[in-house]
Formats: C-alpha cells, structure tokens, sequence
C-alpha cells in the first residue's frame, strides 16, 4: 500500500460521482466528464481481491472486457438520422480523404450539451448507410461507409437545434467504389455514431484459449500468485543491484546511480518486476538504455498513448547503440495525424526497402517491392480510382493486400527489428501479420499506472515467453474507464485497478525507485516532494540552472519560483453540462500569458493546465492565436513547460447560492493535483481560491507550503508580477 494512499476515505464502487455531484465524499473514484478513475480501496486487505481459481480470473477478465466496450456505446445515438444538403469539398492536405460538408436533420429538438456523449463531436466515428429507389444502383443497399468528424457547427446561442452542420472525412484508400456516385444515385442517406470494435475475443472460451499458454510460463504463473488465492509468495523488498563497474555512458546519456540499478533490474529476466519513476526522473530515459543494453533480443515497448509511444520512441532512436534496429509501429488513424513521419516508422522503412536492400533481395521480391509502390502512387489518386470502377479498384486493392504481405517478410528478414515500439492497443491488434510476438523476450511498459489489471493480461497473452517491467509512478493518475463499467462481481474491481498498483501493494515483486529529479526548480521538487513522495526526492539540478523565469518576473519573493493568486469572489458556473468555466478567473489567466509572451517568452514554454474541461474550452478561446498549451490534468502527463499556469476554477459558495461550502473530491483528488503541479520546470502559478481549496487535506498542504514561502497574493493583484518591466 502506497504512503500517498494511507488514510484516505474511500467509499464502494457503487458511489459514483460526476464533477457536479456536490455531495459525495469520496477519492476512490476520481470522476472525469466521461470516465472515471479506479483507484481501489484501502479498507479491504489485498488478498480479499483474490479469485478462487484461474477460471475466475478467466470469467471475470472477459466481464470486464465486455463491459467497457459496451459502455463505450451505450450513449451513443441509436437513431439513424437522416443527411440534407450534402456536397464534397476540396480536400488540399490530404487528396487521399474525400471530405463530405452535409447537415444533419434530428426528428426533435436536440440539447447541444449532449451532442458529443450522443456521438457529435470533433473526431468521432460516424457510420454513413445509403438507400436508393433506382433498381440500377440498388447494390449501393448494401454499402455503408466509415467516416470521422473532422469540422461540427451550430449557432452558439441555441440551447437545442434540430440541424447540425458536419464535414465528415473518408479514407479513399480503403473504399472500393466511387464516393461521388453513390452520393449522387441515393434517395436517402443516413448517418449514425459508430464506436471501434473492442472486442478481442469473440467469448470467455476464446479469452481462454488465448491465455491458455500464458499460465505456463513464467510471467503466467507470476500473475496467478498475484491473482489466485493460496499461491502467496515472499515478501520482496526495494531491489538494490548496482554492480561494482563503471556505470556506462549511452552516446549522451549519462546514466545515475538509481536509473543504472533499475536498469540491471529489468535486464536480469525477473518474469515482472517495476520501476517506480516520479516526475522528472528520467524514466522513458531509463526504458530507452534498458532496450539498447540487449541488442541480440528483440524488445517490445508499449505505452497505453500514442503520444507516450513517440517520446519512447524518440528516445530510443536518440540513444541507439550500433546494431539496433528501431521500428515504430502507427495505427492509421494515428499516422494520419502526422505531418512528418520520423525516419524510424514502419512505411518510411517499407518504402525504403528497395533501396537500401536491392542487391540482397531476388528478382522476384525486387520486382514485388516495385510494383507495390507504383500500384500505390497510381490508387493514391482519386481520380485515377474513379477511372477504374468499382471492380477494378476491389481487384487492385487485392493485389495490394497480397504485396504488403510481401513487403512484411522482406522488412522482417532484412531490417529484422530488434526495437519494437507501439501502443498496447495496437500491440494486441495490429501486429498479428507483421511480428513473430512468440521471438519476443522482453517488454517494457512505460506509464504503467494507467494500464488496467485486465488490459495488462490480455497484452501478456500475446507475448507470453517474455518478462515484463513496468515503469511508471503510483502516485500519479491510474487508469480511467467508462462511467458505466459498475461490475456485478466485486472482485472485478482489481481488474479495473493499475497493474502498477497491484505489484506494488503486493509486495512480491522486485522493485527500484528513482528519487532524483531533473525536472524541477529545487524549490519547486521540495513542495512535490512534501506534499506527495513523504519528502524522499532529490534535486539533480540547481536553481541556478532554472532562472529563467525568476530574472524576469517579480515574484512575491525573488528566490522563490512560485505564486498562488488568490480567486475568492470569483463566480464559477456550470459548462458542458458537467464540468466548470470560471470567466473572471480565465481574463486573468488570459492577461497573465499575454503578459508573458510579451516579455519574451515563447508560447511553447507555458502550459495552461485547468482542473475543468469548461475551463479548457473557454481559455483556448481566448488563446486560439498562440502556441499556448490549454488542457485538462489527464491531457498534460507525461508532459512539462518552463511555466505552468493552473487554473482550479471552483471558488467559495459565499459567491453563490447552492453549491456547498467544500472542495469537491474531483478538486481534491491527491493524484490529480500531483500531476498538475509536477509539470513546471521553472515557475508554478496557481490561480485558486484558498477559502474553498484549503478544506482539502491535500490542498491545504500545498497551500501552506506557499504560506510559508510568502508566495500568495491576489488574482486581481497579478499585474505587479510584471510591474519590474515597466521600470
């Protein structure tokens, strides 16, 4: 059990709130808009989660499983609706995507809050179903076509419409017929929310099938002592195994005497063990040496985000030993995203295979290699497409299938990766026809809190000859899920936990902390460290190395980075149906980072973090010009900026009527304010109101810290920060 946990009140999974229910007092479970976040419970002992047998843990794996993927669609709309007024339009960026503007028509009247939970919101997945009178084109019946969200209006002043406008995007690629005929040869064409398939397993036999050899192996019979009642095993404590050599430079990493142990530590085959990384301890550092310390095994690295895949990825490339071969694995809907593909992924070295390979390959592989791209250049076009008619297109895109099988056995003979990085869902599903996951021996998982007990599973499944380490940190967000999933069974409760906290509560996992921190302004890792990490973390820069911001800015004192700005009597009401905007508080942000970009600071030094997505929504309005970064707790892990602003939004009841006078548990969850304040390297602005806030234990803490420091003030105040410049 975590320190950061101890004494915590929780409640049962059956108490779920939302950000608006103001009575609830609970941590257990952090709600988010959507989702909310597992953190289990302190009351019951670890062995009370403990399944009966192995089959238990089977049914109730595939419970969960089934679970999520129907709450996943259970808000959806339900409702086919009906397209007017649609046309294609010029898509410039992507001459691959055929971009369809239309209107939606609703029967009724429609609240616009409820249009992103219905399935209407910026890249969500749409289903587009057609119905024609004409006998000539009725197989046009049987087609149905996948789209994206990509452009959604309305007015702003209407609380409920009855006609959204929507431009919705089509990847030609995989669409054998022409998009502009089966538009023009419809009488009626139909739209409905669609949400991704999640379902890896058809039923709880196949789930077992699938994990059928796991259990015999080592990582198997790990998990089932961790899972399985009567298989306990010995109490491991914090693994100390720094050798006696030289710790050893990779290129330009410089390894600390911590993140070398934790690097033996993954090396050394154990079937689990974990990493315990708090902020800015150089973990996906540590998960990158680790992967090029073994280049005669193939490693797979997985995170649960795609943006968490790339800095993995980065970081491997940035710190490749000779003979290592990286390879970073996309989804298409992920690739698609990307301006620049890095050298490093899979279709930049698939189309580079005929030139670097060319004389070691036959004849026959040469000519395959060739006519795929030219096959590829020509389909690329749409117009070419529409040339060829439906069969034709259906034809080609055969042949195509067959030559991406070719150059799958070319890349994987030839290039052979050793370094294979992705994200777990795409590890589970998309690698079926490109890897040998059987060769591969070791994994590693980066930001390993937020990968579910479950998901862990099913992703040991398909790599079950390999040890596993897991990196990440247990004081900071766990996994999220959706609302809805509220198990029967309440031993489903630890399959919704974080794998990291499993092991960790355990106890029979080995295990290294990383405790110096290269991230923050020594001040700023004393009040994280105090406040979160029982005051264990250690500085590995010095002040002098983050004065960026105390040169310029007239803090409250001059030594110390930090300011909280006092909010009270600043209104805070209802947006987005459950969330919070703070308008008061959002001009003075604003005018805060205008300040900033004004002396000098450039917009991708400073981070908006907000506790509220309303808030979000209302800043970015108010920033849609700069490169300023707004976003959410949940959408800056992992990430960090020379400044963080954080807006807490919520304020007194005295400045309205009824709203209770106490920080709410969505406020006040420990792990969302760990994240939130442990992003700045070298200033901390926090914009809160202390008569609210400072009813939380966990703020309160904080707000003393910044007490003693002298550092608060108030919002209305803040133009005397920048009052030296005017000087």
């Amino acid at each position: 059990m975590t320190d950061l946990a101890e004494g915590f009140a929780k409640l049962s999974l059956n108490d779920i709130v939302d950000e608006v229910d103001m009575e609830a007092e609970t941590t257990s479970i952090s709600s988010h808009e959507n989702y909310r976040y597992y953190e289990g419970s302190d009351e019951d002992e670890y062995t009370d989660y403990k399944f009966e047998s192995k089959k238990e843990l089977i049914e109730r794996c595939y419970e969960c499983i089934k679970m999520c993927d129907e709450a996943e669609s259970k808000k959806l709309d339900k409702t086919s609706r009906i397209l007017i007024n649609y046309k294609s339009i010029p898509n410039y960026k992507n001459p691959a995507t055929y971009t369809l503007k239309c209107t939606v028509s609703f029967d009724d009247l429609i609240e616009t809050k409820k249009l992103s939970d219905l399935g209407y919101d910026r890249d969500k997945n749409l289903t587009v179903s057609f119905f024609t009178t004409d006998y000539k084109d009725k197989r046009y019946n049987d087609v149905e076509l996948q789209g994206t969200i990509s452009f959604m209006a309305f007015f702003n002043t209407n609380t409920e419409i009855k006609l959204l406008d929507l431009n919705i995007d089509f990847d030609t690629t995989s669409i054998d017929c022409d998009i502009d005929d089966i538009f023009e040869a419809s009488t009626i064409v139909y739209v409905i929310p669609s949400s991704p398939d999640n379902m890896l397993h058809e039923n709880v036999g196949a789930l077992e099938d699938h994990l059928e050899y796991l259990w015999e192996q080592d990582v198997g019979r790990a998990l089932l002592d961790l899972l399985v009642r009567g298989r306990r095993r010995d109490v491991i404590s914090n693994t100390n195994i720094m050798r006696e050599d030289a710790i050893p430079k990779y290129k330009d990493k410089q390894l600390n005497k911590e993140q070398y142990e934790a690097l033996n530590l993954a090396i050394d085959g154990h079937p689990i063990c974990y990493i315990q990384a708090p902020p800015g301890t150089g973990k996906t550092v540590v998960c990158a040496m680790i992967a090029n310390s073994l280049p005669n095994e193939k490693i797979f690295l997985t995170t649960e985000t795609n943006k968490a895949a790339d800095n993995l990825a980065e970081c491997c490339w940035n710190s490749k030993q000779d003979g290592n071969r990286l390879i970073r694995y996309f989804a298409k809907s992920a690739e698609s995203k990307l301006i620049q593909l890095p050298c490093y992924a899979e279709n930049i070295i698939k189309d580079n295979l005929s030139k670097v390979y060319r004389h070691q390959l036959t004849c026959d592989q040469n000519d395959s290699l060739d006519e795929y791209q030219e096959l590829k250049n020509y389909m690329s076009n749409y117009e070419n497409r529409r040339r060829l008619g439906f069969g034709r297109v259906a034809a080609t895109r055969k042949k195509l299938a067959l030559l991406e099988g070719v150059r799958n056995e070319i890349l994987a003979q030839q290039y052979n990766p050793n370094i294979i990085v992705t994200t777990s869902n795409y590890g589970k599903r998309g690698l079926r026809n490109k890897l040998n996951r059987d060769e591969i021996r070791r994994v590693i998982v980066d930001e390993a809190g937020q990968m579910t007990v479950c998901g862990f599973i099913q992703l040991a499944g398909f790599f079950p000859n390999a040890s596993f380490t897991l990196v990440g940190d247990i004081n900071q967000l766990p996994p999220f899920v959706p609302c809805d999933c509220i198990p029967v069974n309440s031993k489903c409760n630890i399959l919704f936990e974080s794998i990291l906290k499993l092991v960790s509560d355990s106890r029979m996992v080995p295990f290294k902390n990383l405790i110096t921190s290269y991230r923050m302004h020594p001040v700023l890792l004393d009040l994280v460290s105090k406040s979160f990490y029982n005051d264990t973390l250690v500085s590995g820069v010095k002040a002098s190395e983050r004065l960026l911001v105390i040169e310029k800015l007239a803090l409250p004192v001059k030594s110390y980075p930090m300011a909280w700005l006092d909010t009270i009597g600043c209104l805070a009401t209802l947006s987005l149906k459950t969330s919070y905007e703070n308008k008061k508080e959002a001009e003075y942000v604003t005018k805060f980072v205008m300040n900033l970009l004004r002396i000098g600071f450039d917009g991708d030094q400073i981070g908006v973090i907000c506790m509220y997505k309303g808030q979000v929504k209302y800043i970015s309005s108010l920033l849609r010009d700069s490169l300023v970064t707004v976003n959410t707790v949940d959408g800056f892990q992992g990430n960090e900026r020379e400044v963080i602003i954080i807006c807490t939004t919520r304020t007194s009841s005295r400045s309205y009527n009824g709203y209770p006078n106490q920080c709410t548990d969505f406020l006040g969850d420990p792990f969302r304010i760990n994240v939130a304040i442990s992003r700045a390297k070298s200033c901390l602005i926090i914009f809160g109101d202390i008569e609210y806030l400072e009813k939380n234990s966990h703020w309160s803490g904080i707000i003393n810290y910044f007490r003693e420091k002298e550092a608060v003030g108030n919002a209305a105040d803040f133009s005397k920060i920048f009052s030296s410049l005017a000087q």
